[in-house]
């Protein structure tokens, strides 16, 4: 701890047991954030007109009552793309007959809003917050291709933007454009832009406050959504 390593250089006794303390904290937060948050996230996976995969997103639940699935705008027609299929965390796929509805989409923005035609099991709504400069952040999502678990990294947010975006220093690489951002207190606050390279070294993210404003806005604001 660094905290400790100034205490022995100024000639305090160093309190080890606080130390690792604190450490086996942060490991039980971090855990007890990645499960309350996980469920959140589904993979969203692209097919062209002859059932090919061509691509693949993140994508997360938005709304307690409306089956909103959040995820970037890129996904649209995306190397062809016509097809959507979608797969939660356990495993349960949801076909594109349940995911094809594209109910809103700002390519401005990079937000593109699926709805499912039927009701799914999904957790509450998360809270949403705004990020500060240094503020930790967590990236949930998938990374590869064909991986069915979830990636749970860890950064601080290092640039905000007047835009209503911000960049983070957490680890993503292309595959985890879509995937929501957590606090540490576990509220939603953002989500991953697109990416054009195969890893993003400082991914730009889009603040809550600007996703929801584009949701609820004209023209054909989302129903459901104050």
């Amino acid at each position: 701890m660094e905290c400790n390593r100034l205490r022995g250089l100024m000639g305090f006794p160093i309190d080890y047991e606080m130390g690792r303390a604190l450490q086996a904290h942060g490991q039980c937060r971090g855990e007890a954030l990645f499960n309350a948050t996980k469920d959140y996230v589904v993979k969203i996976v692209c097919k062209n007109a002859a059932g090919e995969e061509c691509g693949f997103f993140n994508g997360f639940f938005y709304h307690d009552t409306e089956p909103y699935i959040i995820t970037t705008a890129r996904i649209i027609g995306f190397e062809g793309a016509c097809q959507y299929t979608m797969m939660l965390f356990d495993g349960t796929k949801l076909s594109k007959e349940y995911a094809r509805e594209v109910v809103k989409c700002n390519f401005a923005l990079d937000v593109a809003v699926f709805r499912c035609v039927i009701r799914l099991p999904h957790p509450p709504s998360s809270k949403a917050a705004v990020v500060g400069i240094s503020h930790t952040v967590f990236v949930v999502g998938f990374e590869g291709h064909s991986d069915a678990q979830l990636t749970f990294n860890e950064g601080r947010v290092t640039h905000m933007s007047f835009d209503g975006t911000f960049s983070t220093s957490a680890y993503a690489d292309a595959g985890v454009s879509g995937a929501p951002v957590f606090n540490m207190d576990g509220y939603f606050v953002g989500m991953v832009k697109s990416g054009e390279v195969t890893y993003i070294k400082q991914p730009v993210c889009v603040g809550a406050t600007s996703i929801h404003a584009a949701l609820v806005s004209e023209p054909h604001p989302l129903p459901g959504l104050h």
